[in-house]
């Protein structure tokens, strides 16, 4: 039972140790079988440099531009509105739509009988006025002679009571001659006071008579003026827009019947972000006078203009940010320019001094940038951003002048990594196209590469047929040997 025991164990030790042979023996196989396909041992890989775009930083003067979208508008503009009632009896041919007109012509005329005839009744009763006015003066003149008329009576029976009573007190007179001539002044000073009344009344109706000639005279300025505004004509060299008036309509006093503008008095109000208006302060905190260029987008071509920086909105408005802002035009090419334009506005912002412009792929989110040091190793350098133009933005930093820094910042670098530095193309100019160096291949070289890349089993079979129809030319690209050649 013993022997038994240990026959089974010897075999359970036999095949375990032939089990762990025909292992190793695989192992051992495959090994040979890689080395056999690399054909030579893997070499092993020194530290990667990877190629960055660089450029150099140099200081510079720029002028910052800010560009934003604004509106043309007018100002100078006038409302035609017909100032009289009628039917419209004429239209000058430019009282159109887009019609232009200079200062002083006739653009319109209502029928003026109705006016005409105010006016003449107007006149009629103004020279009645007259009329009346001349009659009162003569009355006038009449109760002055009647009043010293009647002051000579009195003065005639003063001295007639004054004999009475001379005659009386000598005994000559009697005392009904006395009460005669008292009764007889007291008369004539009773007409006196009749004549005074009648003078004030012919002064009052002379009063009156004067009045109403003004106001018949008024009543007649006032025809005259209705008669002037049946004809109505353009008060400066202007374009229609907005025009619903025909000839033979109906107007009523004040309706608007067109709207002038002066195509040469424009503006254009466009709105900047709270930060660009601080950019456009002066050191008191005023707004400058800045240039600003407008842009007019015409399909494929496009209409450009400049203008001054004149004023700003007092309130930022309802829902609104930022500061509303209104240059006027200032350029030759107004006339091409219409209230309600959307153009493109870039205003001037004063010149800076001594400052950087890089890419905008240069800079990260915290304001550092990677610059090359002697050992082609990168090193973080902090910057402060001052402005963004388009792709760039305006730096300012101490000790940035003259170094070598990267263009274009990717995930893989950063500070410590060694590159190969490719010097950026020059702002504007196209890239250059590189021929690729061909390098000729002797037959057993060739047909070495050839078993090697047939050998390979991690090519894709497309890329593979590709590579076996380059080496079968006569040369090939240096780049694609140096890679075969580093697969070995």
């Amino acid at each position: 039972m013993r022997f038994l025991k240990r026959s089974l164990l010897g075999l359970f030790l036999l095949g375990m140790s032939l089990g762990l042979l025909v292992i190793a023996g695989d192992m051992l196989y495959s090994s040979i079988q890689e080395r056999m396909a690399n054909g030579q041992p893997q070499r092993p890989q020194g530290e990667r440099a990877y190629t960055a775009t660089v450029l150099v930083a140099e200081r510079t003067s720029i002028q910052p531009v800010i560009s934003t979208f604004g509106e043309i508008v007018s100002t100078h503009t006038l409302e035609v509105r017909a100032p009289i009632g009628g039917t419209i009896v004429g239209l000058s041919p430019n009282f159109v739509e887009g019609g232009k007109v200079a200062e002083g012509e006739l653009i319109l005329e209502i029928d003026p009988s109705d006016a005409k005839s105010t006016l003449d009744l107007a006149i009629a009763d103004m020279n009645d006025a007259k009329v009346g006015l001349a009659d009162a003066e003569r009355l006038l003149d009449l109760a002055r002679d009647d009043l010293v008329a009647a002051d000579l009576q009195v003065n005639l029976r003063q001295r007639a009571y004054e004999r009475s009573v001379t005659l009386l007190e000598r005994g000559v007179g009697t005392s009904t001659d006395l009460d005669n001539a008292e009764i007889a002044l007291s008369t004539a000073l009773q007409a006196v006071l009749t004549k005074k009344r009648a003078l004030a009344q012919a002064e009052t109706r002379l009063e009156q008579a004067t009045t109403a000639l003004d106001r018949r005279q008024i009543s007649v300025s006032e025809a005259e003026r209705k008669l002037s505004q049946t004809r109505l004509f353009a008060e400066f060299d202007g374009i229609f827009t907005n025009v619903t008036a025909i000839e033979g309509g109906l107007v009523t006093p004040n309706e608007r019947l067109a709207r002038l503008i002066d195509p040469e008095a424009l503006e254009v109000s466009f709105r900047v972000s709270s930060l660009q208006y601080s950019h456009l302060l002066d050191d008191n905190g005023s707004l400058v006078s800045a240039e600003v260029d407008i842009d007019l987008s015409l399909g494929n071509n496009s209409l450009s203009t400049t203008g001054v920086i004149t004023r700003e909105s007092p309130a930022v408005g309802e829902g609104q940010t930022g500061r509303l802002l209104i240059a006027h035009i200032e350029g030759s090419e107004t006339n091409a320019l219409r209230p309600g334009d959307f153009v493109t506005v870039s205003i001037l912002e004063p010149e800076m001094q001594n400052v950087f412009v890089v890419p905008a792929t240069a800079v990260n989110s915290e304001s550092e940038i990677l610059a090359v040091n002697d050992q082609n190793r990168l090193e973080e350098l902090e910057v402060r951003v001052l402005r963004k133009q388009g792709d760039d933005v305006i730096l300012a930093s101490r000790g940035l002048d003259g170094r070598t820094i990267i263009a274009e910042r990717s995930p893989t670098l950063g500070e410590g990594i060694r590159i190969e530095a490719r010097m950026a193309a020059p702002e504007g100019a196209e890239p250059a196209f590189e021929e690729p160096q061909m390098v000729a291949l002797s037959d057993e070289e060739r047909n070495e590469l050839i078993q090697r890349v047939e050998a390979n089993q991690f090519i894709p079979a497309d890329v593979k047929q590709r590579i076996l129809k380059q080496l079968e030319e006569d040369e090939i690209p240096k780049d694609m040997l140096e890679r075969l050649r580093g697969r070995g």
